[in-house]
């Protein structure tokens, strides 16, 4: 089994406790997950669970531990679809499910 880890980080990055301020839409679909650890990137295949204004629910084989930075890319293009941290990961039913927190980028 392949736990991948986030880059040191200091305490006050620390992700706060949020619940969910905004609703849930299930989806199916599968994906890839671009993780950066320490300036590389380590490519994970993922579901799609379920997606909202701020997030999206994904599950995997590998466990991406909490404060990961996961680029989602649905097509082939090299450009990723969505950029979130991992909020949460827990195991069930022999999978890994996990919450990204979207990171919103500003414009150029």
């Amino acid at each position: 089994m392949l736990t991948l880890l986030p880059s040191a980080r200091a305490e006050s990055d620390a992700i706060p406790f949020d619940r969910r301020g905004s609703k849930r839409e299930s989806i199916t679909g599968s994906a890839m997950a671009a993780v950066r650890v320490d300036h590389a990137a380590t490519v994970v295949p993922v579901t799609l669970t379920d997606v909202s204004a701020a997030g999206m629910g994904v599950r995997s084989n590998t466990r991406i531990e909490p404060g990961c930075v996961v680029e989602i890319h649905t097509d082939a293009t090299g450009i990723p679809t969505c950029v979130g941290r991992v909020a949460s990961a827990r195991e069930r039913d022999g999978q890994f499910h996990m919450g990204l927190q979207f990171q919103r980028r500003a414009a150029a």
